[in-house]
């Protein structure tokens, strides 16, 4: 699965927060993004229609761009990913004719981090 980007994380934030109002540095802190890049983040987002600028250095989501095709795109791209590993995986196992050997500690470990990923996208979901 990608990486959240720095413009998903801030999008997943005012959605989290009820489209709250703030200022860019206060997200910028809050988000753990450096300012520079919370300024880019938001001025290009602004000009893409993602963010409405409210005042001077004061940002919301635009109400009118379309999250729900968005949304739909997200689980687009991670069905591809998951189909492209599926087919690495199945690739690794015919040429390893099965034998591939786990540890147990292995196992549980990939298995905890499918169960926290699921979680995690799950309550993303339950957000909305």
């Amino acid at each position: 699965m990608k990486k959240e980007t720095q413009t998903q994380k801030v999008k997943k934030w005012f959605l989290e927060n009820d489209n709250t109002q703030i200022y860019y540095k206060d997200l910028a802190h809050e988000l753990n993004i450096l300012v520079p890049n919370m300024r880019r983040i938001l001025g290009q987002g602004t000009l893409k229609g993602i963010f409405t600028r409210v005042h001077k250095g004061i940002y919301k989501l635009n109400q009118n761009h379309d999250f729900e095709q968005e949304v739909k795109n997200c689980i687009t791209d991670d069905i591809n990913d998951l189909e492209v590993r599926q087919s690495e995986e199945q690739e690794l196992y015919a040429e390893n004719k099965g034998n591939t050997s786990i540890s147990t500690n292995d196992l549980e470990n990939i298995l905890t981090k499918l169960i926290n990923q699921v979680a995690e996208e799950d309550g993303y979901f339950n957000n909305k």
